[in-house]
């Protein structure tokens, strides 16, 4: 697609949260009234039986699987300034994350800022990607990893310069509360740090793996 050409195209967002976080969610619809791009698809699911992160982001994917464009948020993570959207599509990348400043930078390569290490508070990818991916690896757990999969496949399939990349600037247009403030979260400690343990075998056989594209899985 020629991004500089074609004005029609169809952005797709998807929102994921749990039940216990409604102040989260009318935050963010608080702000992305503010900052709305236009000929926009609005999806947010609510992970209603705590089934994983993994699972609710292949929610969102399957309702915007036919978007041009595709940003997927956390519902503690949200645009705070205009044309946030266009900032990501114009850039001419097909997979870009927010990373800064919990995360370690390897290097820089021209507009990118390339990570060792990855998280999953926001997710941009085009409908490239979504056609040669697919979905999330649905056998991830609750929580843990299942990004840095996506991404380290994303780059297996040609279409990144480094699995984990982000766009310089990106704190400009975002705000991430993961980065700024301690706050409640779905997921208490303990049990996250043994939910992350196990993804963490399910990540290094997807590493491993050949497997490029995975189907959606109810």
């Amino acid at each position: 697609m020629d991004r500089s050409k074609k004005t029609n195209f169809k952005i797709g967002i998807g929102v994921t949260t749990t039940p216990n976080r409604k102040e989260y969610v009318d935050r963010w619809l608080e702000y992305f009234e503010k900052f709305k791009p236009s000929n926009y698809h609005l999806h947010i699911h609510e992970d209603v039986h705590y089934k994983g992160v993994a699972y609710s982001k292949n929610q969102n994917l399957y309702t915007l699987r036919d978007c041009d464009f595709i940003f997927l948020f956390d519902d503690d993570c949200f645009p705070v300034k205009s044309n946030w959207a266009n900032f990501f599509i114009e850039s001419g990348y097909n997979h870009l994350l927010y990373l800064e400043p919990k995360h370690t930078i390897k290097c820089k390569i021209k507009d990118l800022e390339i990570f060792y290490n990855c998280g999953g508070v926001f997710m941009y990818l085009t409908k490239e990607v979504f056609n040669k991916v697919g979905y999330l690896n649905s056998d991830y757990g609750q929580y843990g990893y299942e990004h840095a999969g996506y991404s380290n496949r994303i780059y297996k399939a040609g279409l990144t310069d480094a699995p984990y990349q982000q766009l310089t600037g990106t704190n400009k247009y975002l705000c991430a509360l993961d980065y700024i403030m301690e706050h409640k979260s779905s997921i208490p400690t303990y049990k996250k740090d043994k939910l992350i343990e196990e993804n963490r075998k399910v990540f290094i056989k997807e590493l491993q793996s050949e497997t490029i594209f995975y189907n959606f899985a109810e």
